[in-house]
């Protein structure tokens, strides 16, 4: 085993990762198995009764999956939209 592998595998034992682990299986638990139908940028109105704007350059948008809906946020709070990245 090589030491960035045991390093990882060291670090998913820790107590901080796996609170965290539990906490995204709590709120993001529902998406897995899912499968995405679609992508679209949200509509002005739907940005403003989410009290955002496209003033900060980004583009709010929502997936929909086959179960539902998720928008990506910029922290737990909803204060403005976030951004995806596929990795």
């Amino acid at each position: 085993m090589d030491t960035a592998t045991k390093r990882f595998d060291e670090e998913r034992k820790s107590p901080d990762y796996l609170r965290r682990a539990k906490v995204l299986g709590v709120d993001f638990g529902g998406l897995v198995g899912e499968r995405i139908i679609g992508i679209r940028p949200l509509t002005k109105m739907e940005v403003e009764e989410m009290g955002w704007s496209y003033n900060n350059g980004s583009i709010p948008f929502i997936i929909i999956t086959t179960n539902g809906s998720f928008i990506p946020i910029s922290d737990p709070e909803g204060n403005n939209a976030g951004y995806g990245f596929i990795a």
